[in-house]
């Protein structure tokens, strides 16, 4: 069994338009019951002070699954399970 949620961590640097739809097409090949969680982080705050913004995704749900992660990793989303 998978974890209930999967979290894809984003650099603020990467978000462009054509990023977000590559994501985008391979969560809608996975549909399914599981929550989708956003955290965009910026990588130039220091450490201790480290800014991120958690986004959950309340329309998309996904079906995780190994496909679905095999797909991010070879897109190079960064991600955890949770």
């Amino acid at each position: 069994a998978y974890a209930k949620k999967l979290t894809i961590n984003m650099d603020i640097n990467e978000i462009a338009e054509a990023r977000i739809q590559e994501i985008k097409a391979i969560l809608d090949n996975h549909k399914g019951d599981g929550k989708l969680h956003f955290q965009v982080f910026d990588p130039k705050s220091n450490k201790e002070e480290q800014l991120y913004v958690k986004m959950p995704s309340r329309k998309q749900k996904i079906k995780i699954s190994q496909e679905l992660l095999d797909a991010l990793e070879a897109c190079n989303v960064n991600f955890r399970l949770n």
